[in-house]
């Protein structure tokens, strides 16, 4: 068991709450105001926003250093530049005052996939309860905390498709098995493919059974933190329509490539930026 705190500074004014809460994440629980529990593969961090630009945080479990929780914050990248970009686009420059607290968290590749597998047609509420039974139904506990990991690859093949049917995974639970089990057998470790440019980490993602280019995007900007990702849902395919009617005649698929052109470096926390504001009804019809 490990258990520190210490500070995690921002050049730039960041905001947990609205960050922690943007549907990028789903294993975390609200303890307090401003006061965060989250899960990150066997380590529980607490988090709490000390002030506009500090967080102070609270490590229990397997060991994580500065620079891996910074990271897991979206602190690791030039997010002053990208705002700054944004500003100027004149889609979103409106919109940048409310989210300019936003960031980009970085997760575990593969808790990072299967979750988002897992949060096919349905709402958040419902995949956070949905990824909370799985852990703590046939997770293993994390040391020092009250709470469960997210079951391994390995785990997964055990337990089988019925199993996951019966937490409440519904159809998606024969691609998590059929995924985990591709994993397990052909001894992939997705980490490895940080190594991999943006376009053969696409096409590795989407070779996964269930897997198409929405999962992989998100896979790509919130496991692997590919800032050029653009994943395209409901919301984000809302607000550019309200924004730019032309581009309601484009497929999710042209919209993804779309944003990666225009915003290039910047297009993950655009594609996050417009999901919050369509989600919030700041985008109006």
């Amino acid at each position: 068991m490990f258990t520190y705190n210490l500070n995690l500074i921002s050049d730039i004014p960041i905001n947990l709450g609205l960050t922690v809460r943007s549907g990028q994440l789903f294993h975390w629980i609200e303890t307090a105001e401003n006061t965060f529990r989250i899960i990150i593969r066997r380590t529980v961090i607490k988090a709490y926003q000390i002030n506009d630009n500090t967080i102070d945080v609270e490590v229990m479990g397997e060991a994580l250093d500065k620079e891996q929780l910074k990271a897991i914050f979206g602190l690791s990248f030039d997010r002053r530049q990208l705002m700054t970009r944004l500003k100027k686009d004149n889609l979103l420059h409106n919109l940048i005052p409310a989210y300019q607290g936003l960031t980009i968290m970085k997760q575990d590749p593969y808790e990072c996939l299967i979750s988002f597998m897992a949060s096919a047609v349905s709402n958040i509420p419902r995949i956070m309860q949905n990824l909370h039974n799985l852990r703590w139904e046939t997770g293993s506990p994390i040391a020092g905390s009250n709470e469960k990991a997210l079951p391994s690859s390995e785990d997964i093949v055990l337990i089988g498709e019925t199993k996951l049917r019966q937490i409440g995974l519904g159809y998606r639970s024969r691609f998590i098995h059929l995924t985990c089990k591709k994993l397990v057998e052909e001894h992939i470790a997705l980490p490895l493919w940080t190594k991999k440019s943006d376009d053969e980490l696409l096409t590795s993602l989407v070779h996964f059974p269930g897997v198409g280019r929405k999962i992989a995007e998100c896979a790509m900007l919130f496991g692997y933190s590919r800032l050029t990702a653009f994943p395209v849902d409901v919301w984000v395919r809302r607000a550019l329509a309200r924004l730019m009617p032309p581009l309601r005649k484009m497929s999710p698929v042209d919209l993804c490539e779309w944003g990666r052109n225009r915003w290039g470096e910047a297009a993950g926390l655009a594609q996050q930026i417009l999901f919050c504001a369509a989600r919030d009804g700041k985008i109006p019809d």
